[in-house]
């Protein structure tokens, strides 16, 4: 497996979007996706044929973030984990400020005491919000993220 694409929205102290990011990634080791991956992300071979590799996305990825401290939040750590092993396996640096990071599929469950976690369209339901989009896609899931995560520090200043 291989990140294909990164998808990120940039939201300001108050919360509110200010900007938002997204770029297909060229996979090398399996550059050929499998049906599945298909079906899953809506991401066809021609959508990577002319995108960047991993570590020039990346990179573009970093830039787009800019150099002031940053907080990012995904839903569940699988994606932390999967830049992460995508960083070593070009022999790429961790850039410091990348390692401040926050699982809110986590978070989310504390917020509502929950004994297990859900998955995002559950947590999305209980809130009474409307997924936007294809969910495992990149700034979709971005977005969507972004909605629950306004909730869960709602209820985390009430607190």
């Amino acid at each position: 497996m291989e990140t294909i694409e990164i998808g990120a929205v940039k939201l300001n102290a108050k919360l509110e979007q200010i900007d938002e990011f997204s770029v297909y990634v060229r996979p090398v080791k399996h550059p050929i996706l499998s049906e599945f991956c298909v079906r899953f992300t809506s991401i066809k071979q021609d959508d990577l044929a002319q995108a960047d590799t991993f570590p020039a996305a990346f990179k573009r990825f970093f830039d787009w973030m800019g150099p002031e401290k940053f907080v990012w939040y995904s839903w569940s750590d699988y994606d932390r984990h999967r830049l992460m092993t995508d960083l070593a396996d070009h022999l790429q640096p961790v850039p410091p400020q990348f390692l401040n990071h926050k699982d809110l599929k986590k978070l989310y469950a504390q917020s509502k005491d929950l004994e297990q976690m859900v998955g995002m369209r559950r947590a999305l339901k209980d809130l009474e919000i409307e997924f936007e989009g294809r969910q495992h896609r990149g700034l979709d899931d971005a977005k969507n993220t972004a909605e629950i995560l306004r909730h869960v520090l709602q209820v985390l200043i009430e607190n």
